[in-house]
């Protein structure tokens, strides 16, 4: 019984860790992701990225369409959609994990 509960944040992690590497990471950091998010918004005739058409083709695309260099177009995608909040998440994750073990323990425990 001890071995089984032992592993159950470790799976718990592993299972969070999946989601939030896919998905949730993609639509908050990735450069190219916010880059498309940008050139949809602009109304940019930019080839969809696929096996013919590289993620440095399009960038390098939208440098010329947008007229900025590589690095003003890399600032200007994080300082208009913020990549850096993602730390928030990683960081609402943990403070909720530690309250919800410091709850588990006052509380739970206790009606044992």
């Amino acid at each position: 019984m001890y071995m089984g509960t032992y592993y159950l944040p470790l799976a718990g992690g592993n299972f969070l860790a999946g989601i939030l590497s896919g998905g949730v990471y993609t639509k908050i950091s990735d450069k190219y992701h916010l880059l498309s998010l940008e050139v949809q918004k602009r109304g940019l005739d930019i080839p969809e990225i696929s096996d013919k058409f590289s993620k440095n083709e399009y960038f390098s695309n939208a440098c010329e369409q947008m007229s900025l260099s590589h690095a003003e177009l890399t600032n200007y995608l994080w300082v208009n959609y913020q990549p850096s909040n993602i730390w928030m998440l990683f960081t609402g994750i943990g403070l909720s994990t530690v309250v919800v073990l410091f709850l588990y323990d006052r509380v739970l425990l206790k009606t044992k």
